[in-house]
């Protein structure tokens, strides 16, 4: 892929502007390369993928996932399972670079790095198209991920990455317990309650702003051994 223009036989001119305010010396070298540079992986929907880039490695892969239909109404791009730290970039049509992407995020061992695109939040008006993705090692060490993209099913957006629940006592002053657990931003979960894994009660349905959320049950009953359930609903 060439941006702006595609690469074609032909007469290519360059132009030098200096810039400054004295005369500047300078090297024009041009090197031709036969075959690409680029390594494009294809990915499908929903369908986690597991990847490695060595330390010092140069920049030649690229992530491709194709949206065919504007009915979608979001995309969600993620990595789990890294072994360092890294940057997850998304960019409609062409390649990302730090300088120029669509979207961003940040993950680590600990935490997903997650680009979620709605089209209700007014840009882009529709998924449709080819989005390119790249991941960057924030340290040059061998980095290991999977790297994962899927369109909402029936108005939701399920992350490859398991949901972790955990659960302890609400900090004071409140009473009862708190659940915490690993989120998709901008999706809605249900939070219900068992003492026998059969009957389930709902307790409340929140919608994550972040990539965690915290969920308290105040008043759960005594002596009783508790169970909790986390879904994500439309």
């Amino acid at each position: 892929m060439s941006d702006p223009v595609p690469l074609e036989p032909g007469r290519w001119y360059l132009g030098v502007v200096n810039v400054d305010t004295n005369p500047v010396n300078y090297t024009v070298r041009v090197t031709e390369t036969v075959g690409s540079l680029t390594n494009v992986i294809t990915l499908q929907n929903g369908v986690p993928l597991d990847f490695s880039i060595p330390a010092g490695a140069t920049v030649t892969n690229y992530f491709l996932f194709s949206i065919a239909e504007a009915t979608h109404s979001a995309v969600l791009f993620e990595t789990y399972n890294l072994t360092g730290d890294a940057t997850l970039l998304a960019e409609l049509g062409t390649f990302p670079d730090p300088l120029g992407f669509f979207g961003i995020d940040t993950g680590s061992p600990d935490e997903s790095a997650q680009i979620v695109f709605r089209t209700n939040s007014g840009a882009p008006a529709n998924l449709m198209g080819d989005w390119f993705l790249r991941v960057i090692p924030d340290l040059d060490e061998d980095l290991d991920f999977t790297i994962r993209a899927v369109v909402a099913t029936n108005g939701v957006l399920v992350s490859g990455a398991p949901i972790e629940l955990t659960v302890g006592p609400a900090p004071p002053p409140a009473t009862g317990f708190e659940l915490t657990w690993n989120t998709v931003p901008g999706e809605r979960y249900l939070v219900s309650r068992s003492s026998d894994l059969v009957n389930w009660v709902p307790l409340g349905t929140v919608t994550a702003i972040g990539s965690t959320l915290s969920f308290q049950d105040p008043a759960p009953p005594p002596g009783t051994m508790l169970f909790y359930s986390v879904t994500p609903v439309p």
